[in-house]
């Protein structure tokens, strides 16, 4: 698997969970904010990435 597909598929991952935290965004918002995430924080799992940002949107008081 080259870069590009290891990105792609961490993208992917990390999109499903943003979308099962929050099932109002959409295919195409919760793929944009993971690549924004993996952008940040690539050396994290796609799954942690996706909690932490959860726990972030929760600190700030939004919901879905």
């Amino acid at each position: 698997m080259n870069d590009d597909d290891e990105r792609d598929a961490w993208i992917d991952r990390c999109s499903a969970e943003l979308r099962a935290f929050r099932p109002s965004l959409s295919p195409d918002e919760a793929e944009q904010l993971a690549a924004d995430i993996w952008c940040d924080s690539p050396s994290l799992g796609p799954e942690d990435a996706a909690e932490r940002e959860v726990a972030s949107w929760r600190s700030l008081g939004i919901r879905d």
